[in-house]
């Protein structure tokens, strides 16, 4: 992806506002749970990890679910990362907006939207960037 195309994902994830960004989530993750069947839940517990295509078989409506977290996650990691023109002033900001949008999912008791989003807040990638971190306000909302 070109540094350009990069800028201007970040502004239109930035754009929309946290609740609404909230919303959104919430109403995908309700579609997934609704097509949940809850015996898939206790048949990938005893799925080992190397037996990844028994997932797909024995867990079927479980692993879209699963993989929305993941895409949840990594969107958050790509565009707080950016491209490497990205000052830690602006990585700071894209920091807050989604430290906003985890404060809504708490809020609305959305745990299938907040916990992806903590967990990557405290991936070793976003970790990693002290300057932006010392940027992040202190006080959100």
């Amino acid at each position: 992806m070109m540094e350009s195309d990069h800028a201007e994902e970040t502004a239109r994830v930035q754009e929309r506002l946290p609740d609404l960004k909230v919303k959104q989530l919430s109403l995908m993750a309700v579609k997934l749970f609704k097509r949940l069947v809850l015996y898939h839940c206790l048949r990938y517990v005893y799925i080992r990890p190397d037996q990844k295509e028994c997932v797909e078989r024995l867990a079927p409506t479980l692993l879209p679910i699963l993989e929305h977290c993941e895409q949840v996650s990594s969107c958050v990691i790509s565009t707080c990362l950016g491209d490497h023109s990205m000052e830690a002033a602006e990585r700071a900001q894209v920091v807050q907006h989604w430290i906003e949008v985890a404060l809504e999912c708490h809020f609305l008791k959305n745990s299938s939207t907040f916990v992806p989003i903590m967990c990557a807040m405290h991936s070793s990638q976003l970790q990693g960037l002290k300057k932006t971190w010392r940027l992040v306000g202190r006080n959100t909302k």
